[in-house]
């Protein structure tokens, strides 16, 4: 495992919002699992202004001005809808900073999905504390897709 890197997770501000579409565009290509018709950089910088007018609430890892990771959460729907760090600083503390972050928002629980394929997120969700609900086709692209789910110790159901 790699040095943690000290950094905050705070509310995206508009000034962050190009480097959070640049580094989902630069994780997501390099995943396990990436998209055969991965969107660019620009198209993903216009779905984080068309997901926040519909209800995105967007933090950002960060120290200083540099941005390290990006969460995206549906909070009204209990979604936890992206969860990403910048490759070349993954496996040093910014994915678990987010993902906590994410259970502090969500604190009754909340579901997410990633690609079957993607092993390093499915592998760090477990880690995590998530249960993998049920395994199905992603609803636009049709490849497989694990549900996972997270609820507080206590109440996870049997």
């Amino acid at each position: 495992m790699s040095s943690a890197i000290p950094c905050c997770c705070r509310l995206a501000a508009p000034s962050d919002l190009d480097a959070v579409a640049a580094l989902w565009h630069e994780s997501a290509r390099l995943g396990d699992g990436a998209p055969r018709d991965m969107p660019s950089r620009l198209e993903l910088r216009q779905r984080v202004d068309a997901e926040l007018a519909s209800g995105w609430r967007l933090w950002v890892a960060a120290r200083d001005r540099s941005i390290f990771g990006m969460l995206a959460i549906r909070k009204r729907n209990a979604v936890l809808d992206q969860l990403y760090v910048l490759p070349a600083v993954q496996r040093c503390g910014i994915g678990r900073l987010l993902i906590e972050h994410a259970m502090h928002e969500m604190p009754s629980g909340f579901t997410l999905r990633t690609a079957a394929a993607n092993t390093r997120a499915r592998a760090f969700y477990a880690k995590a504390g998530l249960r993998l609900l049920f395994i199905d086709q992603h609803p636009r692209h049709g490849y497989s897709v694990c549900n996972y789910g997270w609820q507080p110790l206590g109440a996870q159901r049997e």
